[in-house]
């Protein structure tokens, strides 16, 4: 709802102390022993051998191009939960949805479930693990940059990430940009908003997650667009005194950067940790995620990326309207990696136009506010079609059932319980009986963090947002991020606290105005 933005700037977050490296793994006492064989030998692979690894499924380190970030812990001495597989099987059972009705929806429009989606993208990826390891996480490699740069879209510049820029121009001959290219490359198919493929349709972008849905591609899409457009409004805004290609392309990605930063401050966490606890973090410091004491580099806690900030799967539904023309379509029928399930798209390499996304039944935009359908509730149910992941080999790389591989990595990644972290942060913990769970053998009496953030959320908000546990880590996570890459990009010449969006209307610019900007409609 577009109430829900915040016209607030943050304050500088407050903290001294880091996540130390914890001297000694324990276990919870009613858990098993905790052993690393396997994750040792991953942990330990040259940096040759990661790379092959990597390659092997398909992915490539971001080596020579940004430098990678860092996992880590925000409560080194809590002991690793260890619930069996029989346990997180029967878990994940009770948390299958039975029916997709208005009742389960949240107030939170349906582009921020896909809009979290790619801030995830934007700050990890951790592709070597599997899920009977044991890993330090103080020992993962992120093979992103652990900032909110946008580095899923620019790489690390354009000498380095050349593929991802248009070096032709609009002329019939390679313009100014070929030398230093400062606009992002698109399709030239002006009807589609496909993202631009090489010749078996695979997505030239700097993450391939983000082809892997229809909707975070088209957002992706959209993102490339905004800063076209904004390279368009400084050049009309700079006409007399052109700037130079650098600091056109740089100029460019920092307005980007500080709009993202601001969508993120001011609509996407008020919808997902409430206005109150946004606020709160904004206002009075962090309490727990505290980077600065070691490194200007900010980490990801594990207890954040394996675990609270997975809440985005229970926002997904089974069905999607997409446009006026293409309704009520499965989850898993949509195009994802450039491939159309149902083989409607004409033998096109890539999302034929019939599939474009309608906004309007994404997000609110008042005259057409009945097209919008909004996020499934943060709660302890999930869609149907996340138990069976179809792109899954239950072969090779069980089980197919999102739910479980969630709290089974959770485990690799050495994760405390929910009711440990509680504590940890003050919090009086939700026992097992409160959470649904008592009956489960195998649980020892607590409940793995992922399902307690959601069930927290579900009996303490009803669902609307999360609950003060989850919340709380989201919040301080992000918000920390953004102050430490705002600090690293940005501190000679940026004031947080009186920064205002440049885009936008009334000093406040939101997703809605990022997918749907033009130059042509802003009055340099």
């Amino acid at each position: 709802m577009e109430g829900q933005t915040m016209q607030q700037n943050p304050s500088k977050g407050k903290g001294t102390s880091n996540g130390k490296v914890r001297k000694k793994q324990k276990t919870s006492a009613h858990g098993g022993k905790s052993v690393f064989n396997r994750g040792m030998a991953i942990k330990q692979m040259s940096p040759k051998n990661v790379e092959q690894k990597l390659r092997s499924i398909g992915l490539q380190t971001m080596t020579g191009e940004v430098p990678a970030g860092k996992f880590g812990v925000l409560f080194p001495g809590l002991p690793t939960y260890e619930p069996t597989n029989a346990a997180i099987k029967a878990v994940a059972q009770i948390m299958r949805e039975q029916s997709e009705t208005k009742a389960t929806d949240s107030p939170i429009p349906l582009a921020f479930a896909f809009f979290g989606q790619f801030i995830d993208h934007d700050l990890t990826l951790e592709p070597v693990s599997r899920f009977d390891d044991r890993l330090d996480p103080m020992a993962l490699t992120n093979f992103r940059t652990a900032a909110l740069d946008l580095d899923s879209i620019y790489g690390a510049n354009p000498d380095v990430a050349r593929h991802l820029y248009d070096t032709y121009g609009f002329g019939t001959k390679p313009g100014r940009e070929h030398r230093l290219p400062f606009r992002l490359l698109t399709e030239k198919d002006e009807i589609s908003i496909d993202l631009q493929r090489n010749r078996q349709g695979t997505a030239v972008i700097g993450d391939p997650r983000n082809d892997e849905n229809l909707f975070i591609s088209q957002l992706h899409r959209r993102i490339v667009g905004f800063h076209n457009e904004v390279v368009k409004c400084l050049e009309k805004e700079h006409e007399g005194n052109p700037l130079d290609n650098k600091t056109l392309y740089e100029e460019a990605r920092k307005l980007v950067t500080l709009h993202y930063h601001w969508i993120i401050i001011h609509e996407f966490l008020p919808f997902i940790i409430g206005k109150k606890l946004t606020w709160d973090i904004l206002e009075n410091g962090r309490k727990f995620y505290h980077y600065e004491k070691n490194s200007e580099r900010p980490f990801i806690p594990v207890e954040f990326g394996g675990a609270a900030y997975r809440f985005g799967h229970t926002l997904i539904r089974a069905k999607y309207n997409i446009n006026d023309n293409v309704q009520g379509l499965d989850l898993f029928e949509a195009p994802f990696f450039g491939v159309c399930p149902l083989d409607d798209c004409e033998g096109r390499l890539g999302v034929h136009k019939k599939y474009n996304l309608d906004w309007s039944y994404f997000l609110e935009f008042g005259k057409t506010g009945d097209n919008v359908q909004f996020c499934r509730a943060i709660d302890s149910s999930v869609a149907l079609p996340l138990f069976d992941l179809p792109f899954i080999d239950a072969s090779q790389d069980a089980p197919v059932s999102l739910p479980e591989r969630n709290m089974r990595r959770a485990r690799t990644l050495m994760i405390p319980s929910g009711q440990q972290v509680a504590k940890a942060m003050g919090i009086p913990p939700l026992s097992n009986k409160e959470l649904g769970v008592d009956g489960i053998n195998g649980l020892h009496d607590e409940a793995p963090l992922w399902f307690y953030i959601l069930k927290e959320s579900e009996l303490q908000t009803g669902g609307k947002h999360l609950g003060r546990t989850g919340g709380r880590i989201v919040g301080e996570v992000l918000l920390g991020i953004i102050e430490a890459t705002q600090n690293m990009y940005f501190s000679s010449d940026i004031d947080r606290m009186a920064w205002r969006p440049k885009f936008g209307e009334n000093g406040n610019f939101t997703l809605k105005d990022l997918v749907t900007f033009k130059c042509a409609d802003h009055i340099v």
